[in-house]
């Protein structure tokens, strides 16, 4: 297999290999998709007030992805 020119980012998921799991984002998603709010969702998720901006940051993501589509 040839490689491409683009180099590749390690990013959690590609080093350790989760699987299938669900992850944080997937329950982050479902949550919102339900109709919660990022406050609620961070601590139905246990994230701290201070990491609830990564919550914000992963669901304008998702809607962008969803809008590109």
């Amino acid at each position: 297999m040839a490689w491409s020119k683009a180099r590749r980012v390690a990013t959690r998921g590609t080093v350790h290999d989760p699987g299938r799991a669900i992850t944080h984002k997937r329950i982050i998603i479902r949550l919102y998709l339900k109709g919660y709010l990022t406050p609620e969702i961070a601590r139905r998720t246990k994230h701290s007030d201070e990491h609830a901006i990564g919550i914000s940051v992963l669901l304008i993501r998702f809607v962008c992805s969803r809008i590109e589509r």
